[in-house]
């Protein structure tokens, strides 16, 4: 059995809906099939999706897409939009690891990515590269202070020490979550797990057998 089965197999276990596609341009085919028409969507900002063409299926006018990015919203349209997504049928994401034991790591600055995740949506989509996949949590921290962090700091021009530097602060840290305080602009502020899940199926995860994404 191959490592993606066995992630496959511990998500199920944890109450999370996961499935596989060999390749990014099989996600929008995935999506038509877990999203309806008209039904409200919102999304996380994510490189994969972008990858993927994500975005492009979401605005084909379809679905009610909360799209936050569009241009010409001012600050405070984009915030109503934000929040607006607590209501929605369903939300479309990406994640920054996940374990051989089908746990999810995200780690945030403004929150709210994890926020819907954790509450408000009907239904949650994750979508990630096999590249995310990771043997444990302490394995998912490294790869976030040392990939993830850096690649996702200097795509968004933060003035973080691991956008200088390549690597976190805190990269040899050996907590889970370290004292960030030490990086006064630091993106890495709420760490969020997902473990097993109450409400089973709510989250869905699409693992792509590709390298997709930080």
């Amino acid at each position: 059995m191959g490592q993606i089965e066995n992630v496959i197999n511990a998500l199920n276990a944890n109450n999370m809906n996961a499935f596989v596609v060999e390749s990014r341009d099989k996600v929008p085919q995935m999506l038509r099939t877990m999203i309806q028409p008209g039904q409200k969507v919102c999304r996380g900002g994510s490189v994969t999706l972008d990858q993927c063409g994500v975005a492009e299926l979401l605005k084909n006018g379809e679905y009610n897409f909360l799209d936050k990015w569009a241009p010409d919203l001012s600050p405070e349209q984009r915030d109503n939009l934000q929040k607006e997504g607590i209501s929605a049928d369903v939300m479309v994401t990406g994640v920054n690891a996940i374990t051989e034991s089908g746990q999810l790591y995200c780690v945030d600055a403004s929150g709210t990515r994890v926020s819907l995740m954790i509450f408000g949506p009907r239904k949650v989509i994750v979508v990630a590269g096999r590249n995310k996949i990771v043997k444990d949590l302490d394995e998912a921290a490294v790869r976030m202070r040392t990939i993830a962090a850096p690649l996702n700091a200097k795509r968004l021009f933060c003035k973080t020490f691991c956008n200088a530097s390549g690597k976190c602060i805190n990269a040899d840290s050996k907590e889970l979550v370290p004292d960030n305080s030490n990086c006064f602009n630091t993106i890495c502020c709420n760490t969020v797990i997902f473990s097993r899940q109450k409400i089973q199926g709510r989250i869905n995860v699409i693992i792509v057998d590709e390298q997709l994404g930080y």
